[in-house]
């Protein structure tokens, strides 16, 4: 007897991705600024499309607050 398996693999939902760089220039009075390069990220899976879009809002307020304290 043999005995026949199928593996399916399904992704529901939406996927969202948000990154924010940021360009810090401090002026130091040499010729040119110091420059420092900020990157913020965050992902996230939501089961509907409005959910998925509530979240993406308030993972860009994360983001933001973050490169604020930068």
């Amino acid at each position: 007897m043999s005995e026949v398996s199928k593996v399916e693999r399904r992704e529901v939902g939406y996927r969202f991705h948000i990154a924010v760089d940021k360009e810090l220039r401090t002026e130091t009075g040499a010729k040119y600024p110091d420059k420092t390069q900020v990157h913020a990220s965050l992902e996230g899976h939501a089961d509907s499309f409005e959910e998925a879009v509530k979240q993406l809002r308030d993972a860009k307020v994360k983001v933001n607050e973050v490169l604020r304290e930068a």
